[in-house]
């Protein structure tokens, strides 16, 4: 592989920002739950937890977390939170998005997000011996990150004559990935990552927005 340009730097801005967003939606609607729940919504936020502080084995100080972060929640909301929690195991994978959520924005605030157009996502090779020239083992198929001079496909040739020719066809399909980041990010495709990321803040929002605690103008009932 030849890598001719990277992508502008401006796309980790712009994703950065779109993470932000995401990630802040989240923290805005535990503000309005608590108002909806008639009580002050300061020093709350959308808990992310890899850990589940209701068991026997849990650090005090993941208690005291959960607790201050969702102490102004109703329990019908904070049962739906709680079901999106990282500490419902791996084979949950809204828990797992969130978690990659928040790791995400946490290193767009203190470190950066860093792009490239470093993800092969399908590669077809096909080879074929034109004079002078015979086929052996082929090799291919290379699928993930790629750097420039990355080997994604390798053809044994023997020469028979004094001018081999080999004609080869290739079709890739590649996308800008994660080149930094969090270890569940990282090399991962950022078109794929940010529609996950979308949807899953949008079930969201659309599962706890229509708590019985809202009016229909979507503020605290009176």
């Amino acid at each position: 592989m030849k890598v001719r340009e990277d992508p502008p730097l401006r796309w980790g801005i712009v994703v950065g920002e779109i993470v932000h967003n995401l990630r802040s939606a989240l923290d805005h609607l535990v503000h309005q739950l608590a108002l909806a729940n008639g009580k002050t919504p300061g020093g709350i936020a959308y808990p992310v937890l890899s850990e589940d502080p209701s068991s026997p084995k849990a650090r005090d100080s993941t208690r005291e977390i959960w607790e201050n972060l969702t102490k102004r929640l109703h329990p019908d909301d904070l049962a739906i939170i709680e079901g999106t929690q990282p500490y419902k195991g791996k084979e949950f994978g809204v828990g797992q998005t969130l978690f990659a959520l928040n790791r995400l924005s946490n290193w767009d605030k203190h470190n950066a997000i860093h792009l490239s157009g470093s993800v092969l996502e399908d590669s077809r090779f096909s080879f074929e011996a034109i004079q002078h020239v015979e086929l052996g083992t082929t090799e291919f198929g290379h699928i993930g990150t790629f750097q420039n001079g990355t080997v994604v496909a390798v053809c044994a040739c023997r020469f028979t004559g004094p001018n081999p020719k080999v004609q080869m066809n290739a079709q890739l399909a590649y996308s800008v990935a994660f080149l930094d980041g969090p270890s569940n990010v990282r090399g991962g495709d950022v078109v794929m990552a940010l529609t996950r990321l979308a949807n899953f803040v949008h079930d969201i929002l659309l599962e706890l927005g229509s708590s019985p605690r809202f009016n229909q103008n979507g503020s605290p009932p009176s």
